[in-house]
C-alpha cells in the first residue's frame, strides 16, 4: 500500500526485476528496443508497471534500488561469464535499466554468492568476480553514481566470509572500482551487524576498495508483525549506528503487509521517529479572508497529464471536463484494489511557504461512500505537517493548510494528498493554490513566481498510485529523522 509505506518513513526500497519477463523475443508487440551491440527487446507492459513504482518512489523521497534476477521465481542469477549471449544480456538489462532510471540509488546482483564451503573453488570464486565487474561496468557506463552491491548469505550453514575473501581479491585484480556488500541473514541483531561488518574488512584486507556494508534481515515465517517489529527496530538502531546503507527487511507472506505495516507505524511512534517530524493540524473548509492567492497547479484548463502514473484502484489519470464545464485532473476507480490512495506533488526547487496557507481544490466520488478522510501533506525530506479533514463524496471541497505554525514550512518540495474510507470512489483535483491574508495578488506573483522554473519544466509534477496490498514487503525504515532529532535537542541542551 503506497500510503501506508509512505507513512512509515520508509527511506529504502528494494524492488526485484525479472530479467526473464523484462527479455522477450524479437518481433514480440510493443517491445521496446536497446540496442546494445545488437539490439534487445524489452517487455512494455513490465516496464510501465516498474516506471510507476520507481516515479512513485522518487517523488516520495524514497531511495529506490534495482535487485536483478535472471529469473525471479527461482531467485537465481545465472548469467555467465563464460556464454557470451549470457553475458551479452546481463549488460545489456543492466546498461537498459541504469540508463532509463537515473533516479535509482544502487542496483543488487540477484542471488548471493555461492557460500557453501563444500563446494567453494578459486574457479568459482574468479568467475563469479569477473561477472560482477562487468555488471558494474555495465551499470556504471550509464549511471556512473549508482552503487552496485553484491550479496552474501549466512542463511543455514552458509558462511560468507571465505567466499567474500576469495572473490573481493579477484575482484581487485579486474579493477571493478568501489561496490558494496549486502549480507542476507536470518540471524538475531548482534551477530548479523559483526557478520554485515566482516564483510567490508574482509575486501580492504585483500586490497579491495569497499563502497560499505548493508544488511538483509529475512524474518522467520513463524514471526507474527508485532515480533518482526521489534527485532527489525533493534537491527536498525544497530545498523545505524554501524553507518549501514541500508537495514532492510524481507517478508515472504505477503498477507502479512496491513498488520505489519501498522505495526510497523506504531514502533516508529513509540521512538519518536514520525513525531519528530510529522507535525499533526486540522485542515479548514473555509476558503475566505485571503487578500493573495498564488496558483501552484490549474488543471481547469489543462490538458496535460505529463508525469502523472497511477496504480491500484485508479485507471490512469485523464484530464476530463468537470461540473461547471472547467476541466479537472480525474482519476476514475478500476476495481483493482481496495487500498488508500495517494496524490504526490513534488517541486522542482524547494518553496519557502513561511506564513501563508496552501488551499486544494478537489473531490472524492462515491455511489457507495458518504464521506471520505482525507490527509494533506506539505514538506520535506526532513519534516512535514500533515492536516486531516473529513469530506462529503461527490460535493466539491475547498481545504485550506495554514502553515503558520510549522516550523519547516522555509522549505517545501512536495505536497501529498491521501484518501481513505471512499471504498469505490474516483478522484478529481482542481486546483492547489497559495493564500496569503497579508500579501496581494502581485506581492503573491512576485514572491512565488522567482522559484519558478521555466516553463519547460513545471512546477510540480504529480504521482497518483495505489499500490496493490499484497505487494512484497521489502524495505527499510528511516532512521535518520530519529538522529537528526535528537541532535537538535543536543543542540538546545547546549
Amino acid at each position: 500500500d503506497a500510503a501506508d509505506l509512505f507513512e512509515t518513513n520508509a527511506s529504502s526500497v528494494i524492488l526485484d526485476i525479472d530479467g526473464g519477463r523484462l527479455s522477450v523475443p524479437e518481433g514480440t508487440h510493443a517491445a521496446e528496443v536497446y540496442s546494445y551491440g545488437k539490439n534487445y527487446y524489452f517487455d512494455s507492459d513490465y516496464l510501465r508497471q516498474l516506471d510507476d513504482r520507481i516515479n512513485f518512489l522518487a517523488a516520495a523521497g524514497i531511495n529506490s534500488y534495482l535487485r536483478i534476477y535472471s529469473d525471479l521465481e527461482g531467485h537465481t542469477f545465472d548469467y555467465s561469464p563464460d556464454r557470451k549471449e549470457s553475458l551479452s544480456l546481463m549488460c545489456a538489462i543492466a546498461g537498459f535499466l541504469a540508463e532509463r532510471y537515473p533516479s535509482v540509488k544502487g542496483y543488487i546482483i540477484g542471488s548471493a554468492a555461492n557460500t557453501n564451503v563444500s563446494s567453494l573453488t578459486a574457479e568459482y570464486a574468479e568467475s563469479r568476480a569477473r561477472l560482477f565487474s562487468v555488471f558494474c561496468e555495465s551499470v556504471r557506463s550509464r549511471n556512473p553514481y549508482a552503487q552496485v552491491i553484491i550479496p552474501y548469505s549466512e542463511v543455514g550453514t552458509c558462511d560468507p566470509h571465505l567466499t567474500a575473501a576469495m572473490t573481493d581479491y579477484y575482484l581487485s585484480k579486474y579493477s571493478a572500482g568501489t561496490q558494496s556488500f549486502m549480507l542476507e541473514t536470518a540471524k538475531g541483531a548482534t551477530s548479523a551487524i559483526a557478520s554485515a561488518s566482516r564483510l567490508s574488512d574482509t575486501a580492504t584486507s585483500v586490497g579491495f576498495s569497499s563502497g560499505g556494508a548493508s544488511m538483509i534481515w529475512i524474518a522467520p515465517g513463524e514471526y507474527g508483525a508485532d515480533r518482526i517489529t521489534e527485532a527489525y527496530r533493534e537491527l536498525c538502531m544497530q545498523s545505524a549506528a554501524h553507518g549501514f546503507i541500508f537495514c532492510a527487511v524481507s517478508v515472504e507472506k505477503t498477507d502479512k503487509s496491513p498488520i505489519l505495516y501498522e505495526a510497523l507505524k506504531q514502533m516508529l511512534d513509540r521512538e519518536n521517529v514520525i513525531s519528530a517530524s510529522s507535525s499533526q493540524f486540522t485542515a479548514s473548509d473555509s476558503a475566505n479572508g485571503f487578500s493573495g492567492v498564488y496558483s501552484l497547479w490549474d488543471f481547469t484548463s489543462s490538458y496535460d497529464t505529463k508525469g502523472w502514473v497511477s496504480g491500484g484502484s485508479f485507471a490512469p489519470p485523464i484530464t476530463a471536463k468537470g461540473e461547471n464545464g472547467e476541466r479537472v485532473l480525474r482519476a476514475d476507480n478500476s476495481d483493482i484494489s481496495k487500498s488508500a490512495g495517494i496524490l504526490i506533488c513534488r517541486t522542482e526547487a524547494p518553496l519557502d511557504m513561511t506564513g501563508v496557507s496552501a488551499r486544494f481544490t478537489l473531490s472524492v466520488e462515491s455511489d457507495t461512500a458518504n464521506f471520505a478522510e482525507i490527509a494533506l501533506i506539505l514538506g520535506s525530506g526532513e519534516s512535514r505537517a500533515e492536516f486531516s479533514a473529513t469530506v462529503e463524496c461527490n460535493k466539491k471541497t475547498s481545504l485550506t493548510c495554514d502553515l503558520q505554525d510549522f516550523e519547516g514550512a522555509r522549505s517545501i518540495d512536495y505536497a501529498a494528498i491521501i484518501v481513505r474510507g471512499g471504498e469505490g470512489a474516483s478522484a478529481t483535483v482542481s486546483h492547489v493554490e497559495l493564500c496569503s491574508k497579508e500579501l496581494t495578488d502581485e506581492e503573491m506573483s512576485l514572491r512565488f513566481s522567482s522559484e519558478r522554473p521555466s516553463p519547460h519544466n513545471p512546477l510540480l509534477y504529480a504521482v497518483i498510485i495505489f499500490t496493490a496490498a499484497g505487494t512484497v514487503t521489502v524495505f527499510s525504515v528511516l532512521i535518520k529523522k530519529q538522529t537528526s532529532h535528537k541532535k537538535k535537542e543536543e543542540n538546545n541542551e547546549k
